[in-house]
């Protein structure tokens, strides 16, 4: 494979609604849309999900009325299995993550309970950390959250502070980082964290992250560190980094990252990120940020995109290979203009499609809608999909695939149901 790592313009375009030829452009060729089906008839507040091995659905749901936790076991033809993870844990807002183990068990953390599904059994909770991304590297179970600074060893800084009165006065005060932790369970029950930037007084912010992992146990981590408040101190820093498995220092402590490693050591290390850059230095790439790896070679896609001062926004991706070759920029070519213009895309979701392949969804405000957009052979398709109309609640939008091709996006409808569609894209 040729080493790559391109940071591309994908669109851009103003507030306006979709032209009417992209929403009735039939799919492309290789691309079989299934039927719109109805998951669950209630609204969700927060919703996460898992491709299982057998090429089923596993989508965790905290309905906003209840906040209840739901499970779904989801195949071609609907809903196969329903069942309440728990009734007593669950909290409005609380961080939903799962994911499937080496050993095939569900694991489903709401904010700091864990609830480990074996067999037809769920298990928990268990404390723990509150696991904003949970996934599966390698044979490694991993935890992604959040830590205070004085808690991972590193440094405070000094802020600016204001209080408004008649005039503005400004107050220096020292306040502790905020760091993300990669936290690794192995199956023999070795623990390690991994502190993204530890060594500098940023903050992460663990809203505007996007994680994904590969069957080597590499991590790849797109985030952005900022510091400050008042205007002139505000700094802001988007980047990518790359977490190799087994890359960690001596440094030990008698604490666990995972509830089933109480008790043993863990070991902490620090990897930092390679800062990137708008291609035109006029502008700061912003959130929502999306991120996607092959899971067999580790061929990785990111997207992010950044708000111009006229008010037109330009998408940008990049690809990286194992090799983590040094950035060259390109421009996407003008043909997309045309087809993406008149719509504003939000909340991307990316997810592999096997042998270096992709699926994206974009949610078009224009009109509300879902829109679905495949890359393969190092180029995006020239056709946007239209997959069904859209909620106003976006951030409940997944998208997860399996290996094959073969993918399941997720959504809340008009009518506040959560809605799925599988989409197979074709070799």
């Amino acid at each position: 494979m040729r080493a790559q790592f391109l940071i591309l313009i994908l669109l851009a375009g103003c507030a306006a609604q979709v032209p009417v030829e992209v929403s009735q452009r039939p799919p492309p060729a290789n691309v079989r849309l299934g039927p719109e089906l109805t998951l669950l008839g209630a609204r969700p507040t927060t919703t996460t999900a898992v491709m299982g091995s057998d090429g089923r659905a596993h989508i965790v749901v905290m309905l906003a009325r209840s906040h209840l936790v739901h499970h779904l076991v989801v195949g071609a033809q609907g809903v196969e299995q329903e069942e309440i993870v728990t009734t007593s844990h669950a909290a409005y807002g609380s961080a939903l993550s799962t994911a499937i183990d080496a050993a095939g068990r569900l694991h489903v953390v709401d904010d700091t309970n864990h609830f480990v599904r074996e067999g037809q059994r769920w298990q928990g909770p268990l404390r723990g950390p509150a696991c904003q991304r949970l996934l599966l590297a390698g044979q490694d179970l991993v935890c992604v959250f959040l830590a205070k600074g004085k808690e991972v060893g590193s440094p405070g800084r000094w802020d600016w502070f204001g209080i408004y009165s008649i005039v503005i006065w400004a107050i220096p005060w020292h306040v502790q980082s905020s760091k993300a932790v990669i936290a690794r369970e192995a199956p023999s029950g070795a623990s390690s964290w991994t502190v993204l930037d530890r060594d500098n007084g940023l903050d992460v912010d663990m809203e505007q992250m996007a994680v994904s992992a590969d069957d080597q146990g590499t991590v790849n981590v797109l985030y952005m560190s900022t510091r400050g408040f008042l205007q002139g101190t505000y700094t802001q820093a988007f980047a990518y980094a790359r977490i190799e498995t087994g890359n960690q220092d001596a440094e030990a402590e008698s604490s666990t990252a995972i509830p089933a490693s109480e008790g043993l050591q863990r070991i902490i290390s620090s990897a930092s990120g390679r800062e990137i850059r708008e291609p035109t230095r006029f502008d700061t790439l912003k959130p929502p940020f999306a991120l996607a790896t092959d899971p067999e070679s580790g061929f990785t896609l990111g997207l992010t995109f950044s708000l111009k001062s006229w008010g037109a926004e330009w998408w940008w991706y990049f690809l990286v290979d194992q090799r983590d070759e040094p950035v060259a920029l390109q421009m996407f070519q003008e043909a997309w203009h045309s087809q993406w213009g008149g719509n504003v895309f939000l909340e991307p979701r990316l997810a592999p499609a096997g042998m270096d392949r992709f699926h994206a969804v974009f949610v078009g405000q224009g009109e509300p809608a879902l829109y679905y957009l495949p890359f393969s052979d190092g180029n995006w398709s020239a056709t946007l999909v239209r997959l069904g109309r859209i909620s106003d609640n976006f951030r409940a939008t997944k998208l997860i695939a399996d290996r094959e091709g073969n993918a399941l996006a997720i959504w809340v409808s008009p009518e506040e149901h959560l809605v799925g569609r599988w989409i197979r894209l074709q070799p």
